[in-house]
């Protein structure tokens, strides 16, 4: 317990003296620190017809370990799509206005492994 607080009364010393050291001009402690990564998939391709693009064309991704369905957004002129989503496997369901509605299970992979 003595050494603990030891330690932390040394660290908060040396922290307290490299910043009044900077502040006169001295030598500054630089700390570097790392960006935190959040993993993340990436669902995307195209959604046509036998005609080309789907207009009114939707898809929803919803996580298996629950919450709420994502609306994945499509470009109305090309039917591409493209949408980050966290690990995990969904229910996708893919609908358009006089089309048979798709559903079908996916897993997303983190791509960062």
């Amino acid at each position: 317990m003595i050494i603990r607080k030891f330690l932390l009364f040394f660290t908060a010393a040396l922290l307290a003296g490299a910043a009044i050291s900077s502040a006169q001009g001295g030598p500054s402690l630089n700390i570097p620190l790392k960006k935190a990564r959040v993993p993340e998939g990436v669902l995307e391709g195209t959604l046509t017809g036998p005609t080309g693009v789907v207009s009114g064309a939707a898809i929803l991704a919803e996580p298996k370990s629950g919450g709420a369905a994502i609306p994945v957004i499509i470009d109305p002129a090309t039917g591409r799509f493209e949408m980050k989503l966290p690990p995990g496997v969904y229910k996708l369901t893919v609908s358009a206005p006089g089309h048979a509605t798709s559903v079908t299970e996916i897993e997303v992979k983190d791509k960062y492994r």
